[in-house]
């Protein structure tokens, strides 16, 4: 995992009115991890801190971070996610540079892939599978599916099986439902030909059944439906495991102004040209 800042200085805050607040000193970064990890949604780890020092080594007010709900980005295998820090209190008059150091705890995921589900293509097909992910529990994780009468199972099955007339001309829409534990967390549906070739993709919806399952749902459109076959639709769930959390070593130097970053000879490179 890389943490890059992108911005750093002085800012002031805005009231519930909108009216500008008090001047603040505030930090923003971006998180990058690779594929198959992602950024998990939800920190428990709610806020956390980094220490902050002066250029004599002066303890100073630590910067706050909250790392609870964020938004993530996915880019050519690339996950990203941006984090906000501000200081406790401002620098010291006088303060030329600071240094920024400490470690912070950041929850993520893996991203795995389910075996191809086969059902039949016709309305109301289902078939029970094992919920892959889940923790078990004596809090192993399991991250494969595995034969076993003692793990949770979900239903998926076929919702809607139709020919429909719209501005386009004549489609045939599939909807794909999974009713599963609400601990299971389908990132996205595929479609695939026989010859296991993704067809279409879609991120599911979902909505609560009770309070311990929820039901998934995808919508397919497709105006040429004998890609996939004429009696089956196969289907592989994109999943996210449970969240694990990866300490993230923070190290950097500031001025008033921004991060202060070491010349290329510093780092063991060269100069530009």
């Amino acid at each position: 995992m890389a943490m890059v800042f992108k911005e750093a200085g002085l800012e002031r805050s805005m009231e519930n009115d909108g009216r500008p607040g008090k001047l603040q000193w505030k930090c923003r970064a971006v998180l990058f991890v690779r594929e198959p990890w992602g950024f998990g949604e939800r920190s428990f780890a709610e806020d956390q801190s980094l220490g902050m020092w002066d250029a004599e080594g002066r303890e100073l007010s630590p910067v706050e971070f909250h790392t609870g709900w964020r938004s993530e980005n996915h880019e050519k295998g690339v996950s990203s996610t941006e984090l906000a820090g501000v200081a406790a209190k401002l620098p010291p008059a006088g303060c030329t540079w600071f240094r920024l150091k400490g470690c912070l705890r950041i929850p993520v995921v893996r991203m795995l892939k389910s075996p191809v589900y086969e059902l039949p293509l016709k309305q109301g097909a289902s078939s029970l599978i094992p919920l892959p992910g889940l923790e078990e529990a004596d809090g192993r994780n399991v991250n494969d599916v595995v034969e076993s009468n003692d793990l949770p199972v979900g239903e998926l099955y076929v919702k809607k099986c139709e020919w429909t007339e719209g501005d386009e001309g004549k489609t045939f829409v599939l909807g794909i439902c999974l009713d599963a534990n609400s601990l299971f967390q389908p990132e996205k549906f595929q479609l695939l030909d026989e010859k296991g070739k993704v067809l279409d993709d879609a991120n599911p919806d979902s909505s609560d059944i009770d309070e311990k399952s929820r039901s998934w749902t995808a919508d397919f459109t497709f105006s040429l439906p004998e890609k996939m076959g004429t009696d089956k639709c196969r289907v592989r769930l994109i999943y996210r495991t449970t969240t694990e959390y990866v300490s993230v070593p923070v190290d950097a130097r500031f001025g008033i102004g921004g991060e202060i970053r070491e010349e290329p000879e510093k780092r063991g490179g060269k100069k530009a040209g």
